[in-house]
């Protein structure tokens, strides 16, 4: 069982450092785009760039360039691992508050009474075994589902972050920054 739960922790973790390294490369090449995109700015659009330094330069250029996708989907899987375990803790104690208001089915609610062949109704004593079967099944149902939902909640937090986050054209965001 920790396995389960320690493998998602050192695949995330190999994630985050391999993401590191790659955003260090990542910003090397922007910064120096920034510095070519600046020159020729300079020589092609000058009002553009009026008012404009080149360290404030490179903050707008590396906020357009730099890609964001990575970092959000790397947040968004760190934020399903650590939500798991909480999320099974909600359900099994939703779960276990159903059972104690009696909302699962009772051994006799299940097949407590069959009509046997004759017209006799007649009373079958194995309703609790099937009604054991039966509430780990809805339990499995709805513990399944219910991670699926959640995860796909978690995903979604992120994906609206990342596009109300999304800056404009590089010409968009110079203007706003001057």
């Amino acid at each position: 069982m920790v396995f389960l739960l320690a493998a998602p922790v050192v695949v995330l973790f190999i994630a985050g450092v391999s993401y590191l390294m790659w955003r260090r490369r990542v910003d090397a090449e922007v910064a120096e785009g920034a510095e070519i995109e600046w020159d020729r700015l300079g020589r092609a659009e000058p009002d553009l760039v009026q008012g404009l330094d080149l360290e404030r330069f490179r903050a707008v250029y590396a906020k357009v360039m730099t890609p964001r996708g990575p970092l959000y989907m790397l947040m968004g899987a760190a934020a399903i691992v650590a939500a798991t375990p909480l999320i099974f803790m909600v359900m099994s104690g939703a779960i276990y508050l159903a059972d104690v208001l009696g909302l699962t089915p009772e051994r006799f609610n299940i097949v407590g009474f069959v009509t046997v062949e004759d017209g006799v109704v007649r009373l079958l004593d194995q309703g609790s075994e099937i009604a054991r079967y039966w509430n780990f099944s809805i339990v499995g149902f709805a513990l399944f589902f219910g991670l699926i939902i959640a995860w796909v909640a978690i995903a979604s937090l992120f994906a609206r972050a990342y596009w109300r986050r999304l800056p404009g054209s590089l010409r968009e965001e110079i203007i706003r920054a001057r």
